[in-house]
């Protein structure tokens, strides 16, 4: 893949994401860089939604829920893009634990 390629929805990262664990080429670090490659420190729940290929109540829903991380300044959410990168490298949500019958204990 050329350096110079910008992946532009999580479904074209998950491609190149697993096409490359294939070959061997790129890691998820890679491609999650290239996700968020050429945007700004700050992102908006709208531009977090075009790049997860999702919607925006979804995103909001995450956001209130804790699965993503961003911060709420009156009725706007901001979202860090590094924050968010981490969030995507370490496969785990922000969000309270999940505890009760049959949750985690086997």
């Amino acid at each position: 893949m050329p350096s110079d390629y910008v992946i532009h929805s999580a479904t074209e990262l998950y491609s190149v994401y697993y096409g490359s664990m294939r070959s061997g080429v790129a890691s998820m670090t890679d491609g999650l860089d290239a996700l968020f490659e050429g945007r700004g420190p700050t992102l908006s729940a709208g531009e977090v939604a075009e790049l997860l290929g999702m919607t925006k109540q979804g995103v909001y829903h995450w956001l209130r829920d804790g699965v993503l991380p961003g911060y709420k300044v009156g009725t706007t959410w901001f979202i860090l893009r590094d924050e968010l990168k981490e969030t995507l490298r370490k496969g785990a949500n922000a969000g309270p634990a999940r505890s009760g019958p049959g949750k985690g204990d086997e």
